[in-house]
């Protein structure tokens, strides 16, 4: 039998072994840091690209569209910049130019019940929330029915209307009004789950507008509308929220409708002449004929129908 290793030469070894452990451990974080920063470096590269082609696509975008909004504020570009000064004119143009590039392709709406989308729609504008956030009402319905419109014929979405359109306001109201702690406990329905399931159905792009944006462009640029113009077109934009073949067209186009039809209701005798401040892809007469019906089935007192000349 051997005798054991004298205790010094025993303690020796045990240090060198546990020295040589701590620079194994501190080669492999050096390893482990390097590969970090390596895949920061990736993570910086890609997204510069992307940034660089997201640019490239929005500059060749804008490019298009300022010729076009040139010809279009053509008329208005001098009143503009005599009434609001050349700064506030600039801006709105930017503006104009910004929404069109936004705007997201028309929602297919064959799979959503109106039946049932109707009595959600007119629960929540008369709710509370709604009326305290009228802002957020437009895109809360949008979210809505991207929502439902993105599911095939046979396909059951797992979450009930009640519960979409109160998630939906109160995803548009955070991101019209901003998060705050308070306004996040005065809704019922708080589920993030639910909240990242209806924000995937549209790829998370809340930045697009909606026919109440451009209805806004319209009456800030036209400083020659009245207020009972105002009143009806702003009525009529709301309306348009009821029916769901509203949804089915861009919000430009919506948009010309309800300016279309104000301008009737206001004076039907006359055909509406329109020089609006931004594109609108499309015939007005079937979104100004739904927008009629609403108009109809709300009005109190009878409203006059349309010639089908005053289209063109």
């Amino acid at each position: 039998m051997t005798s054991p290793l004298p205790k010094k030469q025993r303690t020796s070894e045990v240090s060198e072994q546990q020295q040589q452990i701590s620079q194994e451990e501190h080669v492999l974080e050096q390893q482990q840091h390097q590969i970090s920063q390596e895949e920061h470096v990736l993570e910086q590269q890609q997204q510069q690209e992307h940034e660089m082609d997201l640019s490239c696509y929005e500059e060749d975008m804008q490019r298009e569209l300022v010729s076009a909004a040139d010809m279009d504020l053509a008329c208005y570009e001098e009143d503009m910049k005599h009434e609001l000064g050349a700064t506030e004119a600039q801006d709105l143009i930017a503006a104009y130019i910004i929404l069109m590039t936004k705007q997201l392709p028309p929602i297919d709406t064959k799979n959503i019940n109106q039946a049932i989308r109707v009595k959600i729609i007119e629960t929540m504008l008369s709710s509370e929330m709604a009326i305290q956030y009228p802002h957020a009402t437009h895109l809360g319905v949008d979210i809505y029915d991207r929502y439902f419109g993105s599911f095939p014929p046979n396909g059951q979405p797992p979450l009930k209307p009640e519960t979409v359109i109160s998630i939906a306001l109160f995803i548009a109201v955070k991101y019209v009004y901003g998060i705050t702690k308070p306004l996040t406990f005065q809704f019922h329905i708080r589920n993030v789950e639910s909240e990242l399931e209806i924000l995937q159905s549209f790829q998370y792009k809340l930045y697009h507008p909606t026919t109440k944006d451009f209805v806004d462009i319209f009456l800030t640029i036209d400083k020659t509308t009245h207020e009972e113009m105002k009143k009806e077109l702003l009525y009529i934009t709301d309306l348009s929220l009821l029916d769901v073949q509203c949804s089915g067209f861009l919000p430009s186009l919506m948009a010309g409708a309800c300016v279309f039809l104000a301008m009737f209701v206001v004076n039907p005798t006359k055909c509406p002449q329109m020089e609006l401040p931004f594109d609108y892809i499309g015939n007005l007469k079937i979104p100004v004929q739904i927008l009629h019906q609403l108009y109809t089935e709300k009005a109190l007192t009878p409203v006059l129908s349309i010639p089908d000349y005053y289209f063109g």
